[in-house]
């Protein structure tokens, strides 16, 4: 239950009416009770706007009639909530009380008239405003022309642009203040009090909260056919919904805003790790570059019946955290609200820092880069073609220079074995309970790591479930590195692979580059810049899975007994958890639970400056082969087709001409040879 208080006191109707000859546009009275509740003067459009019949299904913006509720943020530890607003109805005892137009005071009246009505009604619209991506299941307030109607506070935060969205049905709301039909109030007036209660279900975490109030005022003692009742009343008040015989007097409308109300988690996780994105290694044995991401980059991601899991700045702004403040001191404040201990297990890292990991849609600041490809010849990238050595060979030296052919790459010799995927280490996260759908808020992390293809692969089919160790310390296991090392989508078919036939990647540009044969005056490398661009933003319907390990989870009083289910229909929160689990106050060590993440679209399918890179394509290799010195058609020069990976934001880079994997039931020997542990060295790591 959240008392509202307004500092005039109760939202209070107030007579008489004043109703002159030239009042049919009823904005008189309306202006005074706004005024008198909240201090404004409605705006000239707005007065245009009470002199109509109202529609209950209409919103309204209210700009210049919107009272800013003055306490500070509100914390509540439950989504369903209760605003309980004073409300009263004060009359003067003056009365229109039917045809001789006589007045309760005993005199007679001629215009101007005062009348009080008998009833008042109170209705109440209570909406949220949101930022319009992520909460497109909720319904949008929508005005008299259907139009969205914009807010400025959204999630909590002020000067965020968002749009109201109703978080209770419409108008459903009420209460009414009778001095009963046929009754006058004393000649020195009177006045009836009450309670109106508009019941809530917040629905993210950060919520900033307005009700409009419809107000209105009947009088049971009018006559049927009056002549006064088309000057007193607006007609058919409302247009659909109207409560019968409601408001044949008056009608006003505004609202309330409050002050971000946050509801408190139902509990904190952590994970063993999160990918990040995936550094693809261009091919070219000199090939080389940087790529970066800004502040702004993020990859989406949901879990259980795609809930998404929020990885932007917005709960950290509107619950006025920091960047690189400690997880666990924010987490000790709510420790404290509950009355638990605010220490934690050596198995939740307390190294974890808010902000790490997270994205803010509107900095463009470059906050991570990585290099891509070699800053020197790398021999361990070999063409896809045949190539001479040295690479120094002509047609007329050929004989002289000792040249000799060398083979193509093989599959196991492809650039794709040193492509890196990028690993959020020990992220932790906040998770609530939204009436049976579940909330996540990805607060921070520790670090950064990165581990390639190649090393993953031998992880994968390594025996010893210590199987690669992380730069935090942790073990990968290989059922891990195999989750990993699937996300790679040139793993197990090759650098040919067209991405974008899944809808994996985006094509953005393809061309030659390296050592010209035919031309041998020609440039061997060519700019990223002058092979591909990405200028517009387009998505596709790419996605992946990876099922992270869950290490521990903090509960809490209000929570306890909440089930974390694994499946969808189960009873409980379906996060994906591959078991269930049952919160309770305090921590609980979770060994053996994994959560499904999908992952779909990053911000760069949205918006192309989320990431950036520059360098350059280039190859040494001497492709004047004896076949293309007979045969100029037989000559060959490498060529990249380039791709945008729509999931984690990078590039990647197809070769046609490289080769697939051998047929099945045929096996490379793994690169890392045969080791004490089975296949691959028994032990790796740094």
């Amino acid at each position: 239950m959240l008392n509202v208080n307004l500092p005039n006191g109760p939202i209070n109707l107030k007579g008489p009416i004043p109703i002159y000859p030239g009042e049919p546009a009823k904005g008189g009275w309306a202006s005074s009770v706004i005024q008198s509740n909240v201090g404004l003067a409605p705006a000239a459009d707005e007065l245009v706007r009470l002199a109509q019949p109202l529609d209950l299904y209409g919103g309204e913006l209210l700009a210049d009639a919107t009272f800013p509720y003055p306490n500070p943020p509100t914390k509540v530890k439950n989504p369903s909530v209760v605003f309980s607003v004073p409300i009263s109805f004060t009359a003067s005892g003056a009365q229109f009380t039917g045809p001789n137009y006589s007045c309760s005071t005993g005199s007679t009246c001629v215009p101007p008239i005062a009348a009080d009505g008998t009833s008042a009604l109170y209705l109440a619209r209570v909406e949220d405003c949101l930022s319009s991506i992520h909460h497109l299941s909720i319904p949008q307030v929508k005005d008299f022309a259907g139009n969205p109607i914009p807010c400025n506070s959204a999630d909590g935060i002020a000067g965020t642009s968002g749009y109201w969205y109703d978080i209770a049905p419409p108008w459903s709301a009420t209460a009414t203040l009778d001095f009963g039909a046929g009754k006058v109030p004393p000649q020195d007036g009177g006045m009836v009090s009450g309670i109106l209660n508009v019941p809530a279900q917040l629905p993210v975490p950060g919520n900033s909260v307005r009700i409009e109030f419809e107000l209105g005022i009947t009088n049971a003692n009018i006559v049927p056919g009056s002549p006064f009742i088309n000057s007193l009343a607006w007609g058919d008040v409302f247009s659909a919904g109207a409560p019968l015989g409601c408001c044949e007097y008056a009608l006003t409308r505004f609202a309330v805003q409050f002050n971000p109300i946050n509801v408190l988690p139902a509990a904190f996780l952590q994970m063993k790790l999160l990918p990040y994105t995936i550094l693809y290694r261009p091919p070219g044995d000199q090939s080389s570059g940087t790529f970066k991401a800004t502040e702004s980059f993020a990859t989406s991601m949901s879990i259980g019946s795609s809930t998404t899991v929020d990885t932007s700045k917005s709960f950290e702004k509107s619950s006025e955290l920091q960047d690189d403040q400690k997880v666990t001191a924010f987490i000790a404040t709510i420790q404290q609200i509950d009355g638990q201990s605010t220490t934690t297990s050596t198995t939740w890292d307390s190294n974890a820092v808010i902000g790490k990991g997270l994205t803010d849609t509107a900095s463009r600041t470059i906050v991570r880069a990585w290099t891509v490809g070699s800053n020197s010849a790398d021999a361990s990238i070999v063409p896809a073609r045949e190539y001479v050595v040295p690479n120094t060979c002509t047609k007329e030296n050929y004989a002289t220079n000792n040249c000799s052919v060398k083979p193509a790459e093989s599959y196991q010799q492809e650039p794709f074995w040193a492509d890196r995927i990028v690993l959020l280490l020990n992220p932790q996260a906040a998770l609530w309970d939204f009436n049976g759908t579940p909330g996540m808020q990805l607060l921070g992390a520790v670090e950064f790591d990165e581990v390639s293809i190649r090393d993953l692969d031998v992880c994968a089919n390594n025996l010893n479930p210590q199987a690669w160790r992380l730069s935090n310390g942790q073990w990968l296991s290989p059922s891990e590195c195999q989750d990993l090392v699937a996300l790679d989508p040139f793993y197990g078919i090759g650098q040919s692979l067209d991405p974008s036939l899944s809808g994996r990647g985006l094509p953005v540009g393809g061309g030659p580059y390296g050592r010209d044969p035919v031309n041998p005056n020609s440039s061997a490398s060519a700019t990223f810049q002058d092979i591909f661009s990405y200028q517009t933003a387009q998505s596709t319907n790419g996605t992946a899975t990876f099922s992270t390990s869950v290490t521990d989870v903090i509960g809490f009083s209000w929570s306890e007994s909440v089930a974390l289910a694994y499946q969808q229909g189960q009873y409980g929160v379906n996060v994906g958890f591959n078991k269930n689990v049952t919160l309770k106050q305090g921590e609980k060590v979770t060994t053996g639970t994994s959560m499904k993440i999908s992952y779909t679209a990053s911000t760069i399918s949205t918006d192309t400056r989320t990431t950036e890179i520059d360098g350059m394509f280039a190859d040494d290799h001497d492709f004047d082969t004896p076949a293309c010195q007979g045969d100029s058609g037989k000559c060959y020069r490498p060529s990249v087709r380039v791709f945008i990976d729509e999931i984690f934001g990078s590039y990647m880079f197809q070769d046609r001409d490289a080769p697939g994997p051998l047929p099945s039931g045929m096996h490379f020997p793994p690169p890392g040879g045969i080791g004490p542990g089975g296949i691959g060295p028994g032990v790796i790591g740094r």
